[in-house]
Formats: C-alpha cells, sequence, structure tokens
C-alpha cells in the first residue's frame, strides 16, 4: 500500500472527529439531529500502470486521498474512507 495505512486512517478519523474515547454508537445521535445533507463522492483515477489515487470530495473539494497499486484496493480504501467519515459525524 502506498496510500495512508487503513488502520491508521481509522484511528486518525476518530481522534480528529473526537469519538476515540466514545462508547460504540455514541455518535448515533449526533447524527440524528443534523439538518442539512451533504453529498460526498468518491473516485478512483490511474496515475501509472501500477499507481492509482482515490479521493473522497465534497462539491469539488478534496475532503481525504491516497494511493494504491491496484484499481480495486483504490476504490475499496476510498470507500473505506467515505464510510469512516460518515460514520463519525465528520463535519
Amino acid at each position: 500500500m502506498l496510500g495512508i495505512e487503513h488502520d491508521g486512517l481509522l484511528a486518525n478519523l476518530l481522534r480528529i472527529s473526537g469519538m476515540a474515547n466514545l462508547p460504540p454508537r455514541a455518535h448515533i445521535s449526533g447524527m440524528a439531529k443534523t439538518r442539512y445533507q451533504r453529498m460526498f463522492e468518491v473516485s478512483v483515477a490511474a496515475i501509472a500502470p501500477t499507481q492509482w489515487e482515490w479521493r473522497v470530495s465534497e462539491g469539488g473539494a478534496v475532503v481525504m486521498s491516497g494511493y494504491e497499486t491496484s484499481r480495486e484496493t483504490a476504490q475499496i480504501e476510498g470507500d473505506s474512507a467515505l464510510f469512516f467519515l460518515l460514520s463519525s459525524g465528520f463535519k
């Protein structure tokens, strides 16, 4: 893996969101209070034959990105980053 490691990504998102020390599912009540919708997009692009970039963006602004050695792995990492952003209540 050339980009951010999966475990490091999760730990970083939990730290940023302030959820690292909260009990499981503590974020759900906060998600229910959100009054606006956000639109995130995951994109995967070939940089070289063996290097792929994944991006999670909102309105054209890149929120997270990374590099992988295959398209499939890049798609999985991009989808995982999107899931972590949504589940952490990213603001």
